[in-house]
């Protein structure tokens, strides 16, 4: 099992997505974390889940689609680095 690391960026990311889903509605945007960190979670013992990011094209950096969200981490010998959570709609770069 690898131990799970945020970076400073995929916690803003997370904060920001929860605001904007909770100006619509508070007890969906509590769900959608719930979910999405659990997602993330799995990635201790199934690191390799998810796929290859297509804008970055090597096999450790990986994303784990969750709804409408994209979960970048990068694949370390003994963590996840958990570096980025954006909207499908947004631009990754």
């Amino acid at each position: 099992m690898k131990h799970l690391v945020w970076a400073p960026s995929a916690f803003a990311d997370l904060k920001h997505a929860f605001e904007y889903i909770a100006l619509d509605s508070p007890s969906r945007a509590y769900e959608w974390k719930s979910h999405i960190l659990t997602s993330i979670e799995k990635l201790s013992r199934f690191p390799a889940r998810g796929r290859i990011i297509p804008e970055i094209g090597e096999s450790r950096y990986r994303e784990l689609i969750v709804g409408e969200y994209r979960v970048f981490h990068e694949v370390r010998e003994k963590e996840i680095l958990i570096f980025h959570i954006l909207h499908s709609k947004q631009f990754f770069q």
